[in-house]
């Protein structure tokens, strides 16, 4: 079972973490994908089956016969041959280098339908023509979501012209319908479980989203952007910006303030919490600046981006409530510090590039 008290230190390598109820753990990433599945291939596959699981015949590489894309599914094919598909396991995706982790408590099949979408957009040689349409995506991501992601990303390639996106989301999703229905069979030839079809078909919803609501998401982002570009001389626009990166840095300055009242045997509680109020009014101006801005030019993702604020803003309210009540000694301050120094790093670098990156 996996302990909500691990440490994140324990967490080193990039990849995904599996944590069953009755103990046991898998991992797996890019490297034990590629060592697992050139040992499948090469003692458990006959060879006379071997082009059953060969690539797609329009594949960017044909220099080795296994598919790529289905590397993955070798190395998860033991857990799926030994759980059934609604069994209960925690998830802990490790993005990059840096203490950044997601973790979902889902079954199963959830967890697979998330290596599917990572074998795709990492593995499959012919998806990797079309990487910059996953821009941002990452195991995880809501299927509405990931549609207007990929239609934000083809819209900028696309330069706005409406027939020629519509024109590339026809055949992006031809493309994908194609090597998905390519990856059904070639896993039918190795397990007679379903898990793995499940989530190759479930792996299609996004794209069948953005182009059944092409229309309308190509009328979203247009707008955003064209209300944007009316409403933000690009002076006003790097101005803002400007001002919200001071904000970031004074967040940070006064999060150094409180770190070093905390080890300072000189300050008490009561002084602690006086600069901890004025980092909350801090941070409450500085979100609402944020949001704003992002209504000025009409943001896609102003709700998502909104949603975080209003999650971090509801924990520091009840960490100032106990302060206040004298209920939290400086180790808990600690923490929650220690807290708001994730998630400040992780908010900047992740969804505040995502708004630079769709607005620049």
């Amino acid at each position: 079972m996996f302990d909500t008290n691990k440490m994140i230190d324990e967490f080193k390598d990039v990849g995904f973490y599996l944590f069953f109820t009755n103990g046991e753990q898998f991992f797996f990433n890019k490297e034990s994908v590629e060592k697992f599945s050139k040992d499948y291939i090469d003692e458990k596959l006959l060879i006379e089956n071997r082009h059953k699981i060969a690539r797609c015949g329009f594949c960017l590489s044909q220099s080795q016969l296994l598919c790529d894309a289905i590397r993955p599914f070798l190395t998860i094919l033991p857990v799926v041959d030994k759980y059934p598909s609604y069994e209960p396991v925690t998830v802990v995706w490790k993005k990059d280098d840096t203490k950044s982790l997601v973790i979902i408590s889902c079954d199963l099949q959830k967890a697979l339908d998330q290596i599917v979408l990572w074998s795709l957009i990492s593995f499959c040689k012919q998806s990797n023509k079309y990487k910059n349409y996953y821009t941002d995506i990452e195991p995880f991501t809501e299927h509405d979501q990931i549609a207007r992601l990929v239609m934000k990303n083809i819209y900028i390639t696309k330069a706005g012209d409406v027939e020629k996106i519509k024109k590339e989301v026809r055949r992006f999703y031809n493309l994908i319908f194609t090597t998905t229905k390519n990856k059904i069979s070639r896993m039918a030839t190795i397990t007679h479980k379903d898990a793995f079809a499940n989530a190759l078909v479930r792996s299609i919803s996004p794209l069948m989203l953005l182009e059944e609501d092409a229309d309308r998401l190509i009328a979203e982002i247009g707008k955003g952007i064209h209300n944007f570009n009316i409403n933000t001389s690009l002076d006003s626009y790097k101005d803002r910006i400007a001002t919200i990166n001071i904000e970031h840095e004074n967040i940070k300055n006064l999060m150094t303030e409180i770190r070093h009242k905390l080890k300072s045997v000189n300050s008490d509680v009561g002084q602690i919490l006086d600069t901890c109020k004025i980092f909350s009014d801090m941070v409450a101006q500085h979100m609402k600046d944020e949001e704003d801005f992002f209504k000025s030019c009409q943001y896609v993702y102003f709700e998502y981006h909104m949603n975080a604020h209003q999650y971090y803003l509801i924990q520091l309210d009840n960490f100032l409530k106990e302060i206040r009540a004298l209920n939290l000694n400086k180790e808990q301050i600690d923490d929650f510090l220690q807290y708001s120094e994730r998630f400040f790093a992780e908010h900047i670098s992740e969804l505040d590039r995502d708004y630079i990156l769709y607005l620049d």
